[in-house]
């Protein structure tokens, strides 16, 4: 996959020192960016990728790539999509969104 799938599954193992460094890189890779290109992607694992980077990156601009994911017919995307929805800042769009999508602050 890619390299900042390689950094995501990286921060998602145990370790015994921080993880800022990983989240410092992803951030560099301009991860956010990638994310919202991956959140379109038709592979399921990169769809995952996307969910998981804008819940460790969010960003007010990931919500539009982000709501799709969150009914992904992918059960692990949309999991994923929905643990990044609610980690958004609660700003006026993510409330609309989340009442689009049925949820409750």
């Amino acid at each position: 996959m890619s390299a900042l799938a390689d950094l995501v599954a990286r921060y998602d193992q145990p370790v015994e020192l921080g993880k800022t460094a990983l989240l410092q890189e992803m951030e560099a890779r301009d991860g956010a960016a990638e994310a919202r290109r991956l959140a379109a992607s038709e592979d399921p694992a990169e769809r995952r990728v996307a969910a998981r980077l804008m819940h460790l990156l969010p960003e007010p601009e990931h919500l539009q790539a982000l709501e799709p994911l969150v009914t992904d017919p992918d059960p692990e995307v949309a999991q994923q999509a929905r643990r990044a929805f609610a980690g958004q800042r609660r700003t006026p769009e993510w409330h609309a969104a989340a009442a689009r999508l049925g949820f409750s602050d």
